[in-house]
């Protein structure tokens, strides 16, 4: 969670606060103590933190501010690199997550005025500062990369910057006395899984989304299936790479394990979630060809015969991606009810079960043109329909009173509306068999626009993201599905 952090480091200067009061470390330092403690309130269960808890993690991260502003804006140096890219990280997972952005940003200046891009900045430096130094790149790269997807974004660091060799073990002086940390190691290589997964995904934003520079250059329905053969082969190959404690998991794999650190556990669901993102992003673009193709606007029957003898299996990967997500979150909610949380990072599972409801809306939208509607079977619509119903019961077990979460969960029911073309007074659905009512009405009045990341969330089906972050007020012309293709199928 905390890469850029050692903790034995860490831990020694906080006996060392606790001994000789707050005059014993720097403000910066007590600062990086208050932003651990806001995302330690802020990740303590599976689901969304209550009000309570949300306010003390504000009052931590609030504390946080005021003790380093403004040096932390105008002094680069590495404690205050580690406060910035803590905070950006922290704020991706409340309801400012758009100011991720901008800690991020900063975060990225200072670190390339430090030069850690670079290792000749480091090389007369102590193993683990060195070490350290390295870690907080990557960190900082994978979350530019991540960002950049979730805001529609072109990249802040250049493909281009040379690249760091991946990061190793820290030996500590426990390490040496126990022998080697299993722990320690499964940390290091979750580490590397990820940053080495962020890179398929830039790749894919790259090749598929066109760097999200929001240039509308048409790109070939070919060339997108073959971008999408090399990426899914990219994915497979990172697969393979895996340590064997750390593997893809399936939903119906996930339960805890008293027998095995729980950390492990943890990273497990983690990296499985982040890799069904990552899968879903790559597969996306074939959804966005079938969807923009209309018989009524003279399109290429060329294009029908590509799409239904290559694009449908694609297609058919990504619902199967998209209801793994689901399912997977399922059983992260089941575990958590049973009494054990192998996942706290709540706002993962909400932008992911978000994303692959909407990308599945999209395959039920493709499902009703007359030109694909033989492609899927009527068991499998009905299958992803009952996918969509369970999303929303998820995210409804998600929220503990969060409103990024609640407004996910009426946007799928105005969806399942439109799309089944219900009573607009109220939306069902069905959970483990029980039928339940929502009153759309109360729910809806007077909501406020929405704000939602752009292509990893999946609100823009149809184009790179949103290059200037604005706000997403839910209309299908709007935002998610170009209007005309919409009005064409529904």
């Amino acid at each position: 969670m905390i890469p850029a952090l050692d903790k034995d480091s860490f831990l020694q200067k906080f006996h060392t606060l606790l001994a000789r009061g707050t005059r014993s470390v720097t403000r910066s330092w007590l600062a990086l103590l208050n932003v651990v403690f806001a995302i330690s309130s802020n990740i303590m269960a599976s689901t969304s933190p209550t009000q309570e808890l949300a306010e003390v993690s504000e009052k931590y991260y609030h504390r946080a501010l005021t003790l380093v502003m403004p040096s932390i804006i105008e002094k680069s140096n590495f404690q205050n690199l580690q406060l910035l890219a803590l905070m950006g990280s922290y704020l991706q997972g409340t309801r400012h997550s758009t100011q991720a952005w901008t800690f991020h940003g900063l975060a990225v200046k200072s670190a390339l005025e430090l030069g850690l891009h670079t290792p000749e900045a480091s090389k007369n430096l102590p193993p683990l500062e060195r070490e350290m130094r390295k870690r907080c790149w990557y960190w900082i790269l994978i979350n530019d990369r991540i960002l950049s997807a979730n805001f529609g974004r072109p990249c802040m660091i250049s493909a281009t910057t040379k690249a760091l060799e991946l990061p190793n073990s820290i030996s500590s002086s426990s390490q040496k006395s126990n022998g080697p940390s299993l722990l320690a190691d499964a940390g290091v290589s979750m580490l590397n899984a990820v940053i080495t997964l962020t890179e398929v995904m830039s790749n894919a934003v790259a090749t598929l989304y066109g760097s999200n520079s929001g240039c509308s250059t048409a790109v070939a329905t070919q060339d997108i299936i073959c971008g999408i053969v090399r990426l899914t082969c990219e994915l497979e190959d990172w697969k393979k790479a895996l340590p064997d404690n750390l593997y893809i998991m399936t939903a119906q794999t996930v339960f805890f394990n008293e027998k095995e650190p729980l950390e492990l556990q943890r990273a497990r669901v983690l990296l499985t979630i982040r890799y069904l993102g990552v899968r879903i992003l790559v597969l996306r673009p074939i959804l966005r060809e079938f969807l923009e193709y209309s018989t009524s606007d003279g399109g290429n029957p060329n294009k029908v015969v590509l799409l239904r003898s290559l694009g449908v299996p694609f297609l058919r990967d990504c619902v199967d991606s998209c209801v793994e997500v689901a399912s997977m979150v399922e059983a992260i909610l089941r575990v958590f009810r049973s009494g054990n949380e192998i996942m706290g990072a709540w706002w993962f599972s909400a932008y992911y079960t978000f994303n692959a409801s909407l990308v599945i809306m999209g395959v039920l939208i493709v499902c009703k043109s007359s030109s694909y509607e033989s492609c899927f079977s009527p068991e499998t619509i009905k299958d992803m329909y009952a996918t969509v119903n369970r999303a929303i019961c998820v995210l409804q077990e998600l929220d503990n009173g969060n409103v990024m979460i609640r407004k996910c969960r009426e946007h799928l029911i105005i969806l399942l509306q439109r799309y089944s073309s219900r009573a607009p007074e109220s939306a069902l659905y069905f959970a483990g068999g029980q039928r339940e009512s929502y009153d759309f009405g109360a729910s809806m009045q007077n909501r406020e626009p929405f704000s939602f990341p752009g292509a990893l969330s999946g609100i823009d089906l149809m184009a790179q993201g949103n290059p200037s972050g604005s706000t997403f007020d839910f209309d299908l012309g709007a935002g998610m599905l170009d209007g005309s293709t919409v009005g064409s199928w529904i």
